[in-house]
């Protein structure tokens, strides 16, 4: 049976989506149809440019090379560095200039048919994610590469034509020219991470201006590193259409008042923004009593800072459709967070997705007492870090108090009862995903379980057929057979819709217990 184009184009993408270059590969070599059909998912993603010198290579006779990275000989006198020659170049010690002899050593370029056959590969090309190890040997070749390239293929333009995607580490010893080299006007997605030291104004600036001068129409930015994010409002007309904004920003000590961007300027000239992360660290706050501002286009925000520099943000604003917020709050946090809460449902009723996390050293985590504003909203998310004072009873509040929950993650160094807080839990019948660190100890005896505790057998209908459980803060989590099935049959009378199990811990035990629930309910059937 002969499967249409649009078909293989689907089995083509997922292949790419998974990675699986070899099978795609394959195709390549099936025929001609399924070459022109396969050949833009293999090149569709790139993580080093070693994979294209390999290709280029292969254009040339057997047991020789177009381009080679060639070590040096210290003994001769030549640079430490290597560096990228073509196969039929003579290296003589009089190359002392690293920077010279990559530019001189590549002059012989590849026959015509190559340079037209690897002009198309690299057009393909849409996603570039460049990460390496700097402690492996050779980690930096490909940076000599990014601007020497096309040049040497005899490239119009730029490396990648059609790039949509660029993700670059910029290590110590990258340059930023490099990494200029590889922007083209389709690129809509960027994000570079920064290493440890402190990032010029300049150097983003630089960046910025390349991008706005190349025509790059960005719908996300990332930048992770010590850096200053004032070249984003210098010019906000360029990142007009800009949808999602991450400024991580890895500060050792703080940052100077004159070095401050105003979150109030940056989120003023960027209207259309969905998703935004702040470090307040780096933002002045807006003055109590100043006018709020209206961001009707937010929908996730993520903010780093102390409870009371957090509400101050909201203060300033609203964000009327806001559906995630995520919080992180630093060391030391005043016990304000029902303050906070109020706040939150004042200013974005329309969150579903919420998130808590105190730092594990702050002495005041949250209590039911702290979360009870929140019950105004329809939440259906709650990822929380808890006092260790909560108690049976308040879980049971907590779920009550939010009758849309589907997924509940509860982070505290204590380990509640499991039976008693499962009990509680499977008779919340839209809870489709928790994690709570329980011991398990009370579930692995056959008698764990009555007719008194279990659930009633019916349950309202839930808006998904798969039921997870995240064990991996669990305590007393059993490795081997009797003891993981006691405890599946147990979990299965109180989550009957049981079917995935996530232990990153003990992967083993997590997959033992999925196999053992599918040959429990294959035996009802």
């Amino acid at each position: 049976m002969e499967l249409s184009h649009d078909i293989w184009h689907e089995i083509t993408d997922l292949l790419a989506g998974q990675s699986d270059k070899r099978t795609l590969f394959t195709l390549v070599l099936v025929s001609r149809t399924l070459s022109i059909i396969a050949l833009p998912a293999l090149w569709r993603d790139f993580s080093s440019l070693k994979e294209i010198v390999f290709t280029i290579n292969s254009f040339a006779p057997e047991d020789d090379h177009f381009i080679r990275f060639h070590l040096p000989d210290e003994s001769n006198g030549e640079t430490p560095d290597g560096r990228w020659v073509s196969s039929n170049v003579d290296i003589k010690p009089r190359y002392l200039s690293r920077a010279c002899t990559v530019l001189q050593d590549l002059t012989h370029r590849i026959p015509e048919r190559a340079r037209i056959r690897m002009s198309e590969y690299l057009s393909y090309v849409r996603s570039y994610v460049h990460d390496p190890d700097p402690d492996e040997e050779g980690w930096d070749e490909d940076k000599d590469l990014w601007p020497l390239l096309p040049v040497w293929l005899g490239l119009d333009g730029t490396l990648f034509p059609h790039l949509q995607h660029l993700s670059i580490h910029l290590f110590g010893g990258y340059r930023t020219e490099a990494l200029l080299s590889l922007l083209c006007p389709s690129i809509d997605d960027l994000n570079i991470e920064f290493d440890e030291g402190s990032v010029e104004p300049e150097t983003i600036s630089t960046i910025l201006d390349a991008v706005v001068n190349v025509g790059c129409d960005l719908r996300r930015l990332q930048f992770n590193g010590q850096i200053c994010p004032s070249p984003l409002i210098s010019t906000p007309s360029a990142f007009k259409n800009l949808r999602h904004l991450e400024i991580v920003i890895n500060i050792s000590e703080s940052l100077e008042l004159s070095s401050r961007v105003s979150i109030v300027d940056l989120l003023s000239s960027l209207p259309s923004l969905n998703y935004f992360y702040c470090d307040t660290e780096a933002y002045i706050m807006p003055l109590p009593g100043s006018d709020v501002i209206f961001h009707d286009s937010l929908k996730e925000l993520d903010v780093y800072g102390t409870a009371f520099e957090i509400e101050t943000l909201l203060l300033g604003f609203r964000f009327p459709f806001l559906v995630g917020l995520e919080l992180l709050t630093r060391q030391g946090t005043p016990p304000q967070l029902k303050q906070l809460h109020e706040t939150i449902t004042s200013r974005s009723p329309m969150i579903r997705r919420y998130m808590l996390l105190c730092n594990h050293l702050d002495p005041n985590p949250p209590t039911l007492t702290d979360l009870i504003p929140l019950f105004n909203l329809a939440l259906e998310s709650v990822i929380c870090r808890i006092s260790e004072a909560f108690t049976a009873l308040d879980m049971e509040a907590l779920v009550k108090g939010f009758p849309n929950l589907q997924k509940l993650t509860l982070l505290t160094p204590t380990h509640f009862c499991a039976a008693e807080f499962y009990t509680i839990l499977s008779q919340h019948p839209r809870l489709e995903d928790i994690a709570i660190p329980v011991d398990l100890q009370d579930l692995l005896s056959p008698s764990a379980l009555d007719d008194t505790t279990i659930p009633p057998p019916s349950h309202s209908p839930s808006k998904s057929c798969m039921w997870s459980l995240r064990l991996d803060s669990a305590k007393n989590l059993p490795s081997g057979a009797p003891q993981l099935e006691i405890l599946v049959k147990n979990l299965l009378k109180l989550f009957p819709r049981l079917s995935k199990v996530f232990a990153m811990y003990n992967p083993a035990a997590a997959k033992e217990m999925e196999r053992i629930i599918l040959a429990l309910k294959t035996d009802v059937v």
